[in-house]
């Protein structure tokens, strides 16, 4: 008689708390994208010598979205509890952001795992983190720009500044924020139209480790 396999099982709940209650060694791996952690850069010495104590880091800030558990990247003992409920040799894929992604290794590590690699997921473009350094030109100057023109196509029967473009399922909607395109006003601003105050992170590193 063939053996059945088991079916897939759906936990709710909060991961981290239902993490405790997984038996050990009874998971083949973990895909995960926690938090990156990109808000305002920590004491990395003081980050480090907590971790290697064996204590947990708590960051004094907010995350890109406001939240207190998206400041900062996931302390060694999170990793811990993932590398006990994974079955020897079992694997971890972790995403992670391009400016921590060195932090988040680092955790890992102190979490047991051994680092096998790094995947890069890469993208036709980038993300739109980069500060129009032109607009901040005129921003500064206190001046307006002309408008002379739009991205995305206006709805009559939305009056908040909202635009519809069709999505892939049959007629449904899907509301994007309309753009406006102004022009350059001040000198500064047309030399340094196009540029941004960043690079074009047009990759996301995603970290392969490996149980013992």
């Amino acid at each position: 008689m063939k053996e059945e396999l088991n079916k897939n099982k759906i936990l709710t709940g909060d991961c981290l708390e239902k993490l405790k209650e997984l038996p050990d060694n009874s998971i083949d791996s973990c895909v995960t994208d926690p938090p990156y952690g990109l808000s305002k850069e920590p004491d990395i010495q003081e980050v480090l010598t907590k971790w290697m104590a064996g204590e947990d880091y708590e960051h004094r800030d907010k995350g890109f979205m406001g939240k207190s558990w998206d400041s900062f990247v996931p302390g060694p003992a999170i990793w811990r509890e993932v590398y006990r409920v994974l079955k020897p040799g079992g694997h971890i894929l972790c995403f992670a952001g391009t400016r921590t992604q060195d932090l988040m290794t680092i955790s890992l590590r102190l979490g047991g795992f051994e680092i096998r690699d790094v995947i890069e997921w890469l993208y036709t473009s980038g993300f739109p983190k980069s500060m129009d350094i032109s607009k901040g030109f005129d921003k500064r100057a206190g001046v307006e720009r002309h408008i002379i023109g739009q991205r995305g196509v206006p709805d009559k029967r939305n009056g908040h500044g909202r635009a519809y473009g069709s999505s892939l399922f049959a007629g449904e909607k899907t509301g994007t924020v309309i753009h406006y395109i102004g022009e350059p006003t001040t000198e500064l601003a047309k030399q340094w139209d196009g540029w941004g105050t960043s690079l074009k992170p047009a990759h996301e590193p995603i970290i392969l480790a490996r149980k013992h």
